[in-house]
């Protein structure tokens, strides 16, 4: 059967006006919130000094007194902090208030437990896997974050320069293709950054609607830079702006309603592919549950509905002020909007630029990836002197990383069913110091190939693979390496439910062929992989 959706926005308005919206709205989310109370374990509220957090806080206050919030002190990390205020905050609201203080010198030891927990590229993750890793620390077990505030009531800048950016264009659409892609190479000239001249490029010649703008400022890298890797959009099977094709595409906003517009952008995308997917991720990394009041459903659907002019206002989400007013002290709702970074830049450069340089060298390895692009992006970062958030959202960190958050986990799925490894991935080594020399002379070349099966069930299931016990972690997720010889198997992956009741198997298929010209070797068994596959030949 195809794949449907289990809810969609709104198509019609609510006639509600704007007293009658902020009521409904209070109500609303005060029920979210006690839906999200539901535990018989430790439950804890993210407290920062924004908004979103302040409001959720003080209505689990009310439902449960002896809720604690905590918040992360990072003030060590880059001379900003939040405890101040959140300790303000909490104490008004009659809440216990923990503050954890990050400890920066430890910060890139915890990078490759990151890495190890996270299942596909990421533009982000791991401010949010410090984050719990500190809360789980506390013995939360279930915690309400204010992620979903954003997008559903106006928070981000993209709603206010969306709209305005696409009426620039349209103004200059009558201009011939030269004369448009001048005036970028004009406003090139004077930019400080080359990433934002690109996205403008992509606009002048692309979607100009306030839903390509909005999809544009938000992406990380241009359609050029991503085209300049090897990765066009017919060879990893997306449409040409680089999104899947129409049957996932989001409804047009309610007549034409660019508040609205750019929600559904933001919720369809950033929201739900990187901070959702990647939250998720990282926090069962600790077996810590996150859970989302402002996503519940009949919230969603209620603000959705609404006109945009009664979300827009002079400051940003301004009917969840106005919701949440009785609670909102004057010091919080003037505040800027802050965000939680960490000088990831830095230790790319320094303390961790071993493993980054790995990471590129394995990035630039993949077949459907330009080598050399590659690495020209990353030596010209590096070589730079660049903001540590520009660096992570941009050049080399954005390759590093995603090598274009948009196609590549597309691509690298695409690429595994093409050689015919469904739920896995595979990855080939030249020799090792040690490996056999082949051919004339001392130069050695020897490959092999590892399948890696990794997946997630209940914690106390038991899991087979290939017929072989499978240990799993504490919040059910396993993974599994084996050396992948030539030939075509059959690799049966089952969970059974701790009473026996139930079952569950997914049949892998896995298929390798190897050419080679000259004398090429077999590399060694790599460290923590087991010996090849056996007896599994289909």
């Amino acid at each position: 059967h195809p794949v449907q959706r289990a809810c969609d926005f709104p198509r019609h308005t609510h006639p509600d006006d704007e007293p009658q919206a902020v009521q409904n709205v209070h109500q609303l989310l005060r029920d979210a919130v006690l839906r999200h109370l539901v535990a018989d374990v430790p439950v804890g509220v993210f407290l920062s000094a924004g908004i979103d957090s302040t409001v959720i806080t003080s209505f689990a206050r009310e439902y449960t007194p002896r809720v604690t919030a905590f918040t992360v002190g990072f003030g060590s990390v880059h001379g900003e902090d939040e405890v101040v205020l959140a300790a303000e905050t909490a104490k008004a609201l009659g809440v216990k208030h923990v503050a954890v203080e990050l400890d920066a010198s430890n910060m890139p030891e915890k990078w490759h437990d990151w890495l190890e927990g996270m299942d596909s590229p990421s533009v982000d993750g791991f401010n949010t896997y410090v984050v719990s890793g500190q809360l789980a620390g506390e013995g939360v077990v279930v915690g309400l974050s204010g992620l979903g505030a954003d997008e559903l009531f106006g928070g981000y800048a993209t709603f206010r320069r969306a709209p305005r950016w696409s009426r620039l264009l349209r103004a200059v659409g009558f201009l011939p293709p030269g004369l448009r892609r001048a005036a970028v190479a004009a406003c090139g000239a004077a930019a400080a950054s080359p990433a934002l001249v690109e996205k403008l490029a992509d606009l002048v010649a692309g979607d100009t609607s306030v839903a390509g703008v909005a999809r544009a400022l938000r992406r990380s890298l241009s359609d050029s830079r991503i085209r300049a890797m090897g990765l066009t959009p017919g060879r990893v099977g997306l449409a040409a702006d680089y999104l899947e094709h129409d049957g996932s595409r989001i409804v047009p906003a309610l007549d034409g309603d660019a508040f609205n517009t750019v929600a559904r952008i933001e919720a369809s995308h950033y929201m739900r592919d990187t901070l959702l997917r990647d939250t998720d991720a990282v926090s069962m990394r600790h077996s810590l549950e996150v859970r989302v009041p402002f996503l519940d459903v009949p919230l969603v659907e209620y603000v959705s509905a609404l006109p945009g002019r009664l979300k827009r206002g002079s400051v940003s989400k301004a009917l969840l002020r106005q919701a949440g007013d009785s609670v909102l002290s004057a010091r919080i709702t003037s505040r800027p909007k802050t965000g939680f970074t960490l000088p990831i830049g830095d230790w790319m450069r320094g303390p961790m630029r071993e493993p980054s340089e790995a990471a590129i060298v394995a990035l630039a390895d993949q077949p459907f990836i330009d080598a050399a692009e590659v690495r020209r992006t990353w030596e010209a970062w590096t070589a730079g002197d660049r903001g540590d958030s520009a660096a992570w959202a941009d050049a080399g960190g954005s390759v590093a990383k995603t090598a274009a958050g948009q196609a590549l986990p597309v691509a690298m799925r695409r690429v595994d069913m093409a050689s015919g490894v469904a739920g896995g991935s595979s990855s080939g080594a030249l020799a090792a110091p040690g490996s056999r020399p082949v051919g004339p002379g001392a130069f050695r070349f020897a490959v092999n190939v590892e399948v890696i099966v990794h997946g997630s069930t209940e914690p106390d299931a038991r899991v087979t693979v290939g017929g072989r016990p499978v240990a799993l972690r504490p919040d059910g997720s396993f993974s599994v390496r084996w050396l992948l010889p030539d030939g075509d198997f059959r690799v049966p992956v089952v969970a059974v439910a701790a009473d026996g009741r139930e079952r569950r198997e997914a049949r892998v298929r896995l298929t390798r062929g190897t050419a080679t010209s000259g004398g090429v070797g077999v590399h060694a068994l790599e460290p923590g992989a087991s010996d090849p596959i056996s007896g599994w030949a289909g």
